[in-house]
């Protein structure tokens, strides 16, 4: 029999997927442009609730750790931009290739902003050539932009640690 309305209850679902990425996507954005967020502080609070959200979204336990104290110093909207689309690629990159079910989040601000992000996974096969892939040349572009340091290495499962200058 000919079912005329087929698709459509497909096609909404597709349209309200899209929909939802785009408004995330824009209120990325606007986080990332508005002067108010400055703070190294507010990348640090946004960074991890995204984190938390991204992960629980995927079925990843997530755990984050920060600083005791979170110095007040405003930070640059170069590296809020670069930092968040760190923690972005690479939650991203261990929900699509892992396996992993856990995520493990580390963050010191002594001197520099010190990042490792860790997940339980497969690893990487050759970790030394895979930075051609799964957005690990981009990240290192944007830290070594900032005067950065960037490292990753397999440690029972895959593990990324970079630093970059707060001042």
């Amino acid at each position: 029999a000919y079912k005329p309305f087929a698709g459509v209850k497909e096609d909404i679902r597709k349209m309200q997927f899209t929909s939802s990425e785009l408004m995330e996507k824009m209120n990325e954005i606007i986080w990332a442009m508005n002067e108010k967020n400055d703070t190294l502080e507010d990348l640090l609070f946004y960074s991890r609730n995204y984190a938390v959200r991204y992960c629980e979204e995927n079925n990843l336990t997530c755990a984050v750790s920060l600083p005791d104290h979170i110095r007040k110093m405003p930070v640059s909207s170069e590296l809020r931009r670069n930092v968040f689309l760190i923690f972005k690629e690479s939650l991203h990159n261990i929900v699509k290739h892992s396996g992993a079910k856990k995520v493990s989040i580390a963050i010191q601000t002594e001197i520099n902003l010190e990042v490792t992000i860790e997940d339980n996974g497969k690893g990487v096969l050759d970790a030394q050539n895979v930075i051609s892939g799964n957005g690990l040349l981009n990240m290192q572009k944007r830290i070594i932009s900032m005067n950065g340091n960037f490292r990753y290495f397999n440690n029972h499962g895959f593990t990324i640690l970079f630093s970059v200058p707060l001042e």
